[in-house]
This record gives C-alpha cells, structure tokens and sequence, in this order.
C-alpha cells in the first residue's frame, strides 16, 4: 500500500484555515482525508532490500546497546562478587558484539553513496549519535538528490550515548 508522510503541521493549518478548532478522532480522520485529496502529496518509495537490512540491524544495535545498559544496571545493584563477574564478563560480550555490528554497518553504509552522503550529513548535527545515524542513513537516501527527503523522521535525536 503506497504510503505518504507529511508534514503534520500542514494538516493542523488546514484545519485551522477550515476554522477547525475542535480535535477528536473523527475530525482528525476527516482532516487528513480532505488534506491528502487536496494536496495529492506523492507516495514514498518503498524501502529496498538494503534499506530494510539496514534498519534491521540499526535495530539490532539498538537493543545490544539497551541489554548493556541493563547489565550496568543490574551489576550496579548485585553485591554478590561472583554475579558481578558474571555480570561483568556478559557486559563485554556485548560490547564485542557491539563493536562487530557497528563496524558492520559502517560497511553497509560506505557501499551506497546515498547512504554515505546522509550519514556524512547526520555527522554534522549536534546531538546525532552512531545509533541514530544508521537508521536514518537508509531511510533518507535522499540528501543530496535532485529531490531530498525530510530529514525529520529521526528518532531520538540527541539521545544519551
């Protein structure tokens, strides 16, 4: 199914051009359709092979990087020594599986010129760390193209590393 993503703000501002005030489910619905059939904004590609393997694995890092953290966590509240050796030796596995993955995907990226170009971009940003570079990398092949794509669709951007 050919999906679109706008600008949410656009479709606040014709509601209020409409003197829409009110905000419920049903008027939101009736909003967005009026606004779609108005505007007819053009329907994103679809996300290549590549761009969903990418994401998977930017996924993948994410959720290594959320398991560390919960182990520094859980270390921090243990007192028996032999857990925290446990603990500890769990920790460095996954930041050895972390170091592979992210060069991995500094791999990944490099290959698609598109990619590199967003990444580069994303490096210029204050706040935009390596967990959120890659997912984005994919999904906003369009910097630098005749037709570039919002950059917005960032999740947490200036996220703690």
């Amino acid at each position: 199914m050919p999906v679109s993503i706008c600008n949410p703000a656009h479709i606040r501002y014709l509601g209020r051009s409409e003197g829409l005030l009110a905000k419920n489910d049903p008027l939101d619905a009736g909003l967005i359709e009026r606004f779609a059939n108005s505007k007819r904004p053009a329907a994103e590609p679809p996300l290549s092979r590549a761009q969903l393997a990418l994401n998977e694995m930017a996924t993948h890092r994410r959720q290594i990087v959320e398991a560390i953290k919960v182990m520094r966590t859980h270390r921090q509240q243990v007192s028996a020594e032999a857990l925290v050796v446990e603990i500890d030796k769990t920790i460095a596995i996954l930041e050895e599986r972390l170091a592979v993955l992210d060069g991995q995907l500094r791999e990944k990226i490099e290959t698609q010129p598109a990619w590199k170009r967003t990444f580069e971009e994303l490096t210029k940003t204050k706040g935009v760390g390596f967990r959120d570079r890659p997912h984005a990398a994919g999904e906003n092949a369009g910097v630098g193209d005749a037709q570039p794509r919002p950059m917005c669709r960032l999740e947490r951007v200036g996220s703690l590393r």
